[in-house]
């Protein structure tokens, strides 16, 4: 689950944009007053696929140009979940409880399923593995919700009622079970609440719960083979790591804390705390993006921190103008340089790419 990779992306003293397309109109099936969101892309070869309100894209990499749409039976609420591609298909997770399969090279839908979870919102990303399928959704900060498996063919197999629901909860699948985090179920992210939920992939039994967790766990949850340990962030700004037993069961003695929160940023700024990133690990650090003191206040806070895990503390910490919301994309490929560079988008208007090198 961790964006790492060997490819040369733009680096810095060379980037440029390239091209940037208009996809979504208000009037595709909403109404005229809804915002339509242009989702977060996947890319295979020479196309990219997003969505955009209730239209599913397929667009050519090299110029934005449309290749294929394909009108959707629900829509994309906010855009921040990709489609997920594997094999000839592509899965997307839609508001109102739903998921859909299209082919990949046509875009013609394959089946829908709906009903999944009553009223949720399309909040989670959507995992595929071992012939199954696996998202989350979402309704409100105190709503139950569900965490859902069905198969590729598009039948439900089981799902899980959380209070506080699924949001932005992405899985790590090994082959005896399944890790997901969870929400609080509370208003606010200052309850300790959360959990890390170790469940059976193929019947959705709970195997072992880590519970007590700072606030809303809103990030996948991701798996470094370098140390054998498990790795996710906090609402209530906590970077954590655990280890886990081959049957899914967590390693209590083994779970770490660092808190986020409090801390002052190389220019002085005091720093909230929250975060949503998977953390990159790599190397024997780790990078996410945390909240200043106003979330949609420029240069208040915000940052990118980097981590030391030998140490267990923060290294340094970049100051960001708006709050990395996302998770980072790291490239080794000018590693022989003796830098990576890592890249988080910001939530803050107009929008920004800031890449960082470590």
């Amino acid at each position: 689950n961790m964006g790492i990779t060997d490819v040369q992306t733009p680096a810095p003293d060379y980037a440029k944009l390239q091209w940037a397309a208009k996809i979504g109109t208000p009037a595709e099936g909403m109404t005229t007053s809804t915002v339509v969101y242009a989702g977060q892309p996947v890319v295979e070869g020479e196309f990219v696929y997003a969505t955009a309100g209730r239209t599913l894209y397929k667009i050519k990499a090299l110029d934005g140009s449309v290749a294929v749409q394909q009108v959707m039976d629900g829509k994309d609420r906010f855009g921040t979940i990709p489609p997920t591609i594997a094999g000839d298909m592509i899965y997307v997770a839609l508001d109102g409880g739903m998921v859909e399969a299209f082919d990949k090279n046509t875009l013609v839908r394959k089946w829908t399923l709906g009903g999944l979870s009553a009223g949720g919102q399309n909040s989670c990303p959507v995992l595929v593995s071992e012939g199954r399928v696996y998202t989350g959704f979402y309704d409100s900060e105190t709503g139950t919700q569900n965490y859902v498996c069905l198969t590729t063919a598009g039948k439900r197999v089981w799902s899980y009622e959380n209070a506080g629901g699924f949001y932005w909860a992405g899985a790590c699948v090994r082959d005896r079970f399944l890790l997901v985090g969870t929400d609080d179920g509370e208003i606010g992210y200052t309850s300790q609440n959360s959990n890390l939920l170790s469940l059976e992939p193929g019947s959705g039994r709970l195997i072992d719960c880590l519970s007590g967790l700072d606030a809303d766990v809103r990030c996948s949850i991701c798996y470094d083979a370098k140390t054998n340990r498990y790795y996710f962030t906090s609402k209530g700004g906590c970077f954590y790591s655990v280890a886990v037993s081959e049957s899914g069961y967590f390693d209590r003695d083994s779970l770490k804390k660092l808190d986020l929160r409090g801390g002052r940023t190389s220019e002085g700024k005091p720093v909230e705390g929250m975060s949503t990133s998977t953390p990159v690990v790599y190397n024997g650090r780790a990078y996410v993006g945390v909240s200043g003191v106003g979330q949609f206040s420029a240069y208040s806070g915000h940052c990118i921190a980097v981590i030391d895990l030998a140490s267990w503390s923060i290294a340094y910490t970049c100051p960001t103008k708006g709050y990395p919301q996302t998770s980072g994309l790291l490239t080794n490929a000018y590693e022989n340089t003796g830098l990576v560079y890592i890249y988080f988008f910001e939530n803050m208007s107009p929008g920004s790419l800031r890449v960082i090198r470590d």
